[in-house]
């Protein structure tokens, strides 16, 4: 099962269809009047809202992000990433419980940006995968640029990104010398912590063979080190009554050299984000195939046994 990235493919389709019949050949092309519309999708658990209305007889786009739950906002950086990306018109409002929040781009400023109104569209089709992620981001950024010997600051953080429904929760740990991004893997039903650990396991082996990647490794709960335990002792006090036990920690680390890139950046902001539904489905989808091949052997193996002659085939 391949882990999807890239755009969300549903909601850049319908802000390029709208871009393109406002603006037709580019953002400095004679705009359109539309008329006024609204339409939502969810994205991961993230409410997407796509608003077209007319105000001074002008129509304007607006995008709205509602994130709550499962997701750890942090608002300087988000800020910072989003505004580098779409300019001022971005803006973040925290309601009381502080863990449902809002984002909003004004479309028509953030198109200024772009080149064309497809790219700007590919880009907004991005935005929960850059909101969720801007603290890893903004990390890696740093520590490149303190290897370029552009900067020079002694920052260590410790960011709580969200967690997946009860599979687990993400963090990320900046210093000087390296990113460090932590899952904190967790299910309920045996099966699937069994099949949880294999797979987890699998990543450690696989990226010794494969070179320039961020370090990986897998460690039990009992083999923790100090920074994961205090982790995991983090996520017990936040989570500890909605959250299984964990079945281990997957971490990635990265280095300057696998962080030299902005192209490297973004694309390992966009697997990172979007590993723990990745594992939840992979997981689940797994033990469901093995449930039903299971369950086809118990049906050809019954009527087998009532013919001892018969030679049973696995």
């Amino acid at each position: 099962m391949a882990l999807v990235t890239g755009p969300h493919r549903v909601l850049f389709s319908m802000l390029r269809k709208i871009l393109n019949e406002k603006y037709g050949g580019g953002q400095h092309s004679e705009e359109k009047r539309l008329k006024p519309k609204s339409a939502s999708l969810v994205d991961f658990g993230a409410r997407i809202k796509i608003i077209v209305s007319e105000v001074q007889g002008k129509s304007q786009i607006e995008l709205q992000v509602t994130f709550q739950g499962d997701y750890e906002i942090h608002h300087n950086e988000t800020i910072d990433c989003l505004r580098a990306l779409y300019g001022m018109s971005v803006g973040l409002t925290r309601f009381d419980d502080q863990r449902k929040v809002t984002i909003s781009v004004k479309v028509d400023d953030a198109i200024a940006h772009f080149d064309s109104p497809q790219s700007c569209a590919r880009s907004l089709s991005q935005i929960r995968v850059q909101a969720t992620g801007s603290p890893i981001l903004k990390a890696l950024s740093r520590m490149d640029d303190q290897q370029r010997g552009n900067t020079s600051t002694n920052e260590d953080n410790i960011y709580k990104l969200g967690t997946h429904g009860k599979c687990g929760t993400f963090h990320c740990i900046s210093t000087n010398e390296k990113v460090m991004v932590v899952f904190v893997v967790s299910f309920e039903d045996e099966m699937e912590r069994c099949l949880a650990r294999l797979f987890l396991q699998q990543f450690e082996v696989t990226q010794r063979k494969i070179p320039l990647t961020p370090h990986c490794e897998f460690r039990r709960p009992n083999q923790a080190t100090t920074e994961l335990k205090s982790i995991m002792s983090k996520q017990l006090e936040s989570e500890g009554d909605i959250m299984p036990p964990p079945v281990g920690c997957l971490s990635f680390t990265f280095f300057p050299s696998s962080a030299a890139s902005e192209e490297r950046r973004l694309k390992a902001v966009d697997l990172l984000v979007n590993f723990l539904p990745y594992m939840n489905r992979h997981v689940k989808s797994t033990k469901s195939m093995m449930l039903n091949s299971m369950r086809s052997k118990r049906s050809d193996l019954l009527p087998s046994m009532q013919e001892p002659a018969t030679l049973i085939s696995w």
